[in-house]
């Protein structure tokens, strides 16, 4: 078995005073709750844990604590920033349908999102995003069709998800 090299990150002081305030924040919902994780993460791998240590120490997957560093290494403090999220193509795609008030690409992105979620496998952390991405376009989809058409896209929704 080969020893798990450690890639320390250094820190300058006004970051590890920034990740230490994000990290002692009590959160106050699931998006502040993420950063604080995200925080605790990077000071722990400035403090030279490895990453089934952190992993075991925050109670994480070691996969997710190893894809936050990377994130970290990509990124670095603009991965603490509240508003970093963007939307999926998917997403764009229904606010163009939307706005062209075409029912039948309406139709064509919750099709599409139902067939992404079906697609589904797993519950990790991007697969949820995905779903709940993909739930929100079929609510604004669904919101816009004829009620016919909502109740049959309600049932393939069920029919997806089960």
């Amino acid at each position: 078995m080969t020893k798990q090299r450690i890639m320390p990150i250094f820190l300058t002081a006004k970051e590890e005073s920034h990740l230490s305030t994000l990290a002692a924040t009590e959160p106050t919902n699931e998006k502040t709750k993420r950063i604080k994780t995200r925080a605790q993460i990077i000071l722990l791998w400035s403090e030279g844990l490895t990453i089934k240590q952190t992993a075991e120490k925050i109670s994480m997957s070691a996969s997710m604590v190893s894809h936050i560093r990377k994130e970290y290494r990509k990124y670095g403090q603009k991965l603490f920033e509240q508003e970093r999220r963007k939307p999926t193509d998917l997403s764009e795609m229904a606010s163009k349908a939307l706005k062209s008030g075409d029912m039948t690409s309406v139709k064509d992105v919750a099709e599409l999102t139902l067939a992404l979620l079906a697609g589904l496998d797993d519950a990790n952390g991007t697969n949820a995003k995905v779903a709940l991405d993909s739930l929100s376009v079929l609510l604004r989809c669904s919101q816009h069709l004829e009620p016919k058409a909502a109740t049959d896209l309600a049932k393939l929704i069920d029919e997806a998800m089960a």
